[in-house]
């Protein structure tokens, strides 16, 4: 019998169309959900495991209200997860042992990254998964010309390299810039 962790390292590696089913734990979840998920946690999420001797296995979506918080929750009712909007109306939040345990692997702020199995995807899912990350922390900006460019903002140089090699992988191409905003 395998362990939970076990399973998790088997969470599918290849996804050829957008309506296989991914496994999570003991959750199956469409593809492109799954792919939207990651990319929405990559960009807005966190896992917080413990408080004092109890075991919480949370995992936190952070998002102001408005139209984005709105598309979040839509994208989260359609998962198996109990997300529930608390405190001050900005952080859906679900408990679970499983998820917290995938994803607590992809780091914190300052090292979050793209999972390996996540870059081998085929271009439709990766670029639902890039979109939502450009939904958490991606901004536009124009260009001299007027061009709109799509911007993503991290703090982790990890996800930063991996951001660049999934616009590669997309047919685009992109740079790393760095800089110290006004307010820090």
């Amino acid at each position: 019998m395998l362990s939970v962790a076990e399973k998790l390292k088997m969470i599918v590696l290849f996804f050829p169309t957008l309506k296989t089913i991914s496994c999570v734990g003991k959750f199956n979840i469409k593809s492109e959900d799954w792919a939207a998920f990651l990319g929405l946690y990559i960009a807005e999420g966190h896992c917080a495991g413990s408080k004092g001797s109890k075991k919480r296995n949370d995992i936190g979506i952070t998002q102001n209200p408005g139209d984005k918080q709105d598309r979040i929750k839509d994208l989260l009712n359609k998962l198996p997860f109990k997300f529930k909007l608390i405190g001050n109306n900005r952080q859906f939040i679900a408990h679970d042992a499983d998820l917290y345990l995938h994803l607590s692997t992809l780091g914190n702020s300052f090292e979050k990254h793209v999972p390996q199995y996540a870059k081998n995807w085929c271009p439709s899912l990766l670029r639902v998964m890039f979109d939502w990350m450009l939904l958490g922390d991606g901004k536009n900006r124009k260009d001299r010309d007027g061009t709109i460019l799509k911007e993503y903002c991290t703090i982790s140089p990890i996800l930063a390299k991996d951001v660049l090699e999934l616009t590669v992988k997309l047919g685009n191409g992109g740079s790393i810039s760095s800089y110290q905003p006004i307010d820090r």
